[in-house]
């Protein structure tokens, strides 16, 4: 049975959150990476490097800076627990 990791925070701005994959099979083939969401929708995707692989342009510069100052903090955390996640993520 898998048992994933989660990893979540959530800005300052209501609904928006970063989070982390869950399944094997997407830990696996990228980099170690989080994901900004807003309301539950994945809507940008950041490496635990700070390099925006997909940046949305429609959040505010605030939003963005925030994502990138949460991924800096949180860059070792995200690499144990997407490496953790290759193994015993969500099949």
């Amino acid at each position: 049975m898998s048992n994933p990791e989660r990893l979540e925070v959530s800005l300052s701005e209501y609904g928006y959150r970063m989070e982390i994959d869950l399944g094997k099979w997407d830990c696996s083939r990228e980099e170690a990476h989080w994901h900004l969401c807003k309301n539950g929708r994945r809507i940008g995707q950041i490496s635990a490097y700070g390099v925006w692989a997909s940046k949305p342009s429609d959040v505010s510069s605030a939003i963005i800076r925030e994502a990138e100052a949460l991924t800096s903090q949180y860059s070792s955390e995200i690499i144990r627990v997407y490496n953790y996640n290759r193994l015993h993520g969500a099949d």
